[in-house]
């Protein structure tokens, strides 16, 4: 008798053990259409970053940056880092050289679209109006991906 008490209790957590359906990442079909997508995405950055940066067409940023496309990479089966060096040609102070800045958005792949889900931008507390920047390019992205 208690050998079959046992064996049952082996065989259900056996069964919920191997059974257990958890998510823990994308379906490789999955995994093919966010590499495809991140790759679209890519491709249309520079023109981006040309009209919300350079241009300057929102009239947040601080400086007119130059933008221009460091990394976009995956660092996980669903997020990517997307790293974007801002150059400025006009120094801010006389004597001063030419300066960078860099802007770093993270990225999740969700319901078959990459979306911005945070910045980090190395300008420091002082420059509101670049973090207004930094969320109105992310705004883009995300209408980017859309389209």
């Amino acid at each position: 008798m208690r050998h079959i008490f046992l064996a049952s209790l082996f065989g259900t957590f056996f069964v919920l053990a191997f059974s257990w359906n958890g998510r823990s990442a994308p379906a490789p079909s999955e995994d093919a259409d966010a590499r495809i997508k991140l790759e679209a995405l890519k491709k249309k950055l520079p023109e981006l970053f040309d009209e919300y940066i350079h241009n300057n067409s929102s009239g947040v940023w601080t400086s007119n940056y130059r933008a221009e496309l460091k990394a976009l990479k995956r660092v996980g089966m669903a997020e990517a880092k997307l790293t974007i060096m801002l150059f400025t040609d006009q120094p801010t102070k006389p004597g001063q050289k030419p300066y960078y800045e860099l802007l770093v958005i993270y990225m999740k792949y969700f319901e078959g679209s990459w979306i911005t889900s945070g910045f980090h931008g190395s300008w420091g507390d002082g420059h509101k109006s670049d973090d207004r920047g930094a969320q109105l390019l992310m705004n883009a992205i995300d209408d980017l991906d859309l389209k």
